[in-house]
């Protein structure tokens, strides 16, 4: 018999070459500077949200440069031509501890995170099915890593990694049980 998937969730992986330590840096300066925000972070800390203007001039630039070149690529997947637009990104820093609960983002079309630091077991990123799916699947399957049937599916980062999915597919991080921080850079895109 021949498996068909319809209505398929994307989600784009690409490893970009960014200098790393110079972003690494500039974040970690902007984390001396402020207390930061609660979101879905837990033990970590989140920056207050920056407009792409605002870090033009700053080492974040040659990310949001290769940023906006692979959004274009992932709307045309998705059969759209309008213009996108980087509404927002925000720095997170999450120490040995730190985690990120279950989330959506709101107001976007697409969302993604750039992982700037990763050391091993510093937590996956972890997609969750929508409850009304799971609700039906869960009460015919039991618990299954097959990707029709799956409640969740894992992503481990990497560094200079960049992932970018639908705003409105539930995802959290894992705990970092590292003794060295995450450090990631997050985004939301509109279309105009």
């Amino acid at each position: 018999m021949n498996l068909n998937y319809i209505f398929p969730t994307p989600i784009w992986q690409d490893i970009l070459s960014c200098d790393l330590y110079n972003i690494k840096m500039h974040i970690l300066s902007e984390r001396s500077n402020d207390d930061g925000r609660k979101v879905s972070n837990v033990n970590g800390w989140q920056s207050k949200s920056f407009s792409p203007d605002e870090l033009m001039e700053t080492p974040v630039c040659q990310f949001i440069t290769a940023l906006e070149k692979k959004i274009k690529l992932c709307l045309e997947d998705y059969g759209s031509f309008k213009k996108p637009v980087i509404s927002n990104i925000w720095f997170n820093v999450n120490p040995t501890g730190a985690y990120n609960t279950t989330h959506v983002h709101t107001d976007s079309f697409l969302s993604g995170v750039f992982y700037v630091q990763v050391p091993s077991d510093c937590g996956d990123i972890v997609f969750e099915r929508q409850a009304q799916d799971q609700y039906i699947l869960g009460s015919h399957i039991r618990e299954s890593t097959l990707l029709p049937s799956a409640s969740q599916w894992k992503f481990t980062p990497k560094p200079n990694l960049l992932m970018i999915f639908p705003a409105w597919i539930p995802h959290f991080v894992e705990i970092n049980n590292s003794s060295t921080k995450r450090i990631s850079i997050s985004f939301n895109i509109l279309q105009v």
